[in-house]
């Protein structure tokens, strides 16, 4: 009995893509300008501080948040306020 050979799962896969299977969701999908809103590990790496320290700004209420899904978003505006009200806090 002669064996058939059959085509690898890479084969299928795009070469543009490196072999890797695409995941990309509905391209009809509203994107905000990038510079609208932070996640809060942007936040902490702009203003130096650790993502505990951003979380716990939040928590007391000095740092306002919108959640998206599951996402914690920090709209840029908000961000700048709450930078130079901390600032002049340390001088």
């Amino acid at each position: 009995m002669a064996t058939r050979k059959t085509k690898s799962n890479s084969a299928k896969r795009s070469p543009k893509s490196g072999g890797k299977k695409s995941h990309k969701k509905n391209p009809k999908t509203f994107v905000a300008d990038p510079k609208s809103a932070l996640r809060v590990e942007e936040a902490a790496h702009k203003s130096t501080l650790g993502r505990n320290a951003i979380y716990r700004e939040i928590r007391e209420g000095r740092l306002k948040i919108a959640k998206v899904g599951r996402r914690t978003i920090i709209p840029v505006a908000e961000f700048n306020r709450w930078l130079q009200l901390i600032t002049r806090g340390s001088n």
